[in-house]
């Protein structure tokens, strides 16, 4: 039995196969193009951050100082310091990331998809602000990294610049290089013509406020407590005439009294064993009366002495003890209207907050030396003559509701007088070789004829204000 098809109805099979066979293929590229597009989805997309000489186009050299705290030649002189101190690879200098360094190193996806490593220029900076007292909510937008990126970056720029710099008194008595203490005996001496020399370096101690520590930090969070009414760190201190810091102790409990604090370092081990030669020398550090009076620790003469002194002679040491001691106080002064950080609680645990009081005193060594007169220096200058906080600034006001503290410098100083108490035979040996020595500079300014200055040349100006005519 034979089918007969005419024309029309194989037209019309053959239409219908065409139909199936488009639905099919459409259906297939639609599956496909779905499928590129949940890999798309799935896959990170490489954000390209902005340059580190972009930003620098768009800063001009004054709004550079006034942010990072330094002109852009310090800047630049200290990221090469760090970048030859711990090598291309970890500083990772945009230069070098541009020219294919790091190229050989696995990339992360979510490393691509934060804009890939981050230059150790953007990484200084970034830390550098947070210093300055900047918020990473400012630092996000500004240079498009994310706020791991910002305490990442931070972290490394401490351990950096630790390792980078360091305080050098203790090298200089490990190493007997008296030439070196010589050397800022007499920038101290200068004020009085070398007749008071010796004084190589101004001791003092500073409360830094912080948060009071956590229990599973330490074990003892009250002792954290300073007599100023807040937790706090007793950071010790010793600078030199330029107020660069030489040595510095900023781990010590807030309740702590200076004189423990530093009696119980390792600073003072080192000095009682080269004590014999630095009373040789002729050199020796001063202090308050927190601390005890030695041959190599000047401190001034108590109340009851001066009124028992009718020629006022301990009254003139007294003074111009007081003028080489100032320079510590006015170094803790620039530290802490420098570096914003401080005008607020420290909120991080407390071996961060350490490393960073002696990371933001490196850094002024830093910024001291290199200044060499230039005109950073008047910048510098004008910054601490006219140094205010402004509370009405909106990223100021905005810290102040996230931390519940008014902008001020809480830092502050830490004096108390030293407790009395029957001293130990080495304690009454070392009395007894300070007193000789200040006994002994006592009777060269009366010899002199140095006398508190509003005893023997005090001024007025023409407005009828006192001046001082050293």
């Amino acid at each position: 039995m034979s089918t007969d098809v005419n024309d029309d109805e194989l037209l019309l099979v053959l239409l219908l196969v065409c139909v199936k066979v488009n639905n099919d293929v459409r259906e297939a590229n639609e599956a496909l193009i779905r499928q590129i597009k949940r890999l798309n989805r799935s896959r990170p997309k490489k954000k390209v951050r902005p340059t580190w000489n972009s930003f620098m186009r768009r800063v001009s050299p004054v709004h550079f100082r006034r942010m990072f705290r330094m002109p852009v030649a310090t800047f630049e002189k200290l990221c090469d310091d760090a970048c030859n101190r711990m090598t291309e690879e970890i500083f990772r200098p945009e230069a070098f990331l541009l020219h294919g360094g790091m190229s050989d190193q696995p990339t992360s996806r979510p490393l691509q998809h934060q804009g890939g490593y981050v230059p150790g220029e953007v990484k200084a900076a970034v830390s550098l602000r947070l210093l300055a007292g900047g918020s990473y909510l400012d630092l996000v937008p500004l240079f498009d990294v994310v706020k791991s990126q910002v305490y990442e970056a931070f972290d490394s720029f401490l351990d950096w610049i630790n390792k980078t710099y360091d305080f050098p008194l203790t090298h200089w008595l490990r190493a007997n290089q008296y030439d070196r203490l010589h050397q800022l005996a007499k920038l101290f001496g200068e004020k009085t013509g070398g007749v008071l020399y010796g004084c190589f370096g101004a001791l003092d101690g500073v409360a830094v406020k912080i948060q009071c520590p956590r229990r599973k930090d330490v074990p003892d969070p009250g002792n954290y407590y300073c007599r100023k009414g807040y937790y706090a760190l007793n950071v010790q201190a010793i600078c030199d005439k330029k107020k660069r810091f030489l040595w510095v102790n900023p781990s010590n409990k807030g309740s702590t009294h200076d004189s423990s604090a530093f009696l119980n370092g390792r600073l003072w081990d080192l000095l009682v064993e080269k004590r014999d030669k630095l009373i040789a020398e002729g050199l020796h550090l001063v202090g308050d009366l927190a601390y005890p009076l030695t041959g190599f620790l000047q401190v001034p003469f108590e109340l009851p002495d001066l009124v028992n002194d009718p020629t006022r002679s301990k009254d003139g040491f007294n003074c111009y003890h007081s003028s080489n001691r100032i320079y510590i106080e006015c170094a803790f002064g620039e530290l802490v209207m420098q570096w914003g950080i401080f005008w607020h609680s420290l909120r991080f645990n407390l071996r961060k907050n350490a490393l960073i009081i002696r990371t933001a005193m490196l850094l002024h060594n830093f910024i001291v030396d290199q200044r060499r007169g230039e005109p950073s220096d008047d910048f510098d200058r004008s910054y601490f003559q006219n140094f205010r906080i402004d509370n009405m600034l909106a990223t100021q006001q905005r810290l102040t509701r996230s931390t519940g503290e008014q902008a001020r410098a809480i830092v502050s100083d830490n004096e108390e007088p030293r407790t009395g108490g029957w001293p130990s035979n080495q304690e009454a040996k070392f009395r007894r070789q300070g007193d000789r020595i200040r006994n002994g500079n006592v009777l060269k300014l009366a010899t002199y004829n140095f006398r508190r200055p509003m005893q023997s040349n005090m001024r007025l100006n023409k407005q009828g204000l006192v001046y001082f005519d050293y």
